[in-house]
């Protein structure tokens, strides 16, 4: 079995029949994990013995054993992007990710200004230099650590012509 890392712990579920039946669980580190043994479901990437013992009223004790693997978490990021772009004129550029953290914002792969390490709920206030196509990338590096950094890819928008005067 494995679970994508959540923040929170990991652990199969069972039923039985009948009801009455008692299920206990326990964990223990394997490999190059680090983790005693315990009730209590793991919550570190790693691989782990899951140890399920079933008693009946008649004092009967099954086991089965499995292997539990929580792996690194995914890191979702998508760049949003106002429906017109013009040059010179403030753009609003935000992301949508599923963890908290970090925000470097790239046009044709060169930093923006004022949009670099940000954080991910923030906006980036961006004004296009040119007009043309322009090439947006995002640098996503989560808080958490067992989310792995993430850039997007290049998404092309057309920078229209600044039609107002300063």
């Amino acid at each position: 079995m494995s679970n994508p890392y959540t923040g929170s712990s990991q652990y199969s579920s069972a039923t039985t029949t009948p009801g009455a039946l008692s299920l206990t669980y326990t964990y223990r580190g394997i490999g190059s994990t680090v983790y005693g043994e315990t009730t209590t479901a793991p919550t570190l990437i790693g691989t782990y013995v899951e140890t399920i013992t079933v008693t009946d009223a008649g004092n009967y004790i099954g086991i089965a054993v499995v292997n539990l693997t929580i792996t690194n978490a995914i890191t979702n990021v998508s760049l949003n992007v106002g429906a017109t772009i013009k040059k010179l004129l403030a753009n609003n550029l935000t992301v949508t990710t599923n963890t908290s953290g970090l925000v470097t914002y790239y046009a044709n792969g060169r930093q923006i200004n004022r949009c670099v390490n940000i954080s991910s709920s923030a906006t980036c206030v961006w004004k296009p230099l040119t007009q043309g196509t322009i090439y947006l990338t995002v640098r996503f590096t989560p808080t958490d650590s067992t989310f792995p950094n993430q850039t997007t890819s290049a998404s092309s928008i057309i920078s229209g012509k600044r039609v107002v005067s300063r």
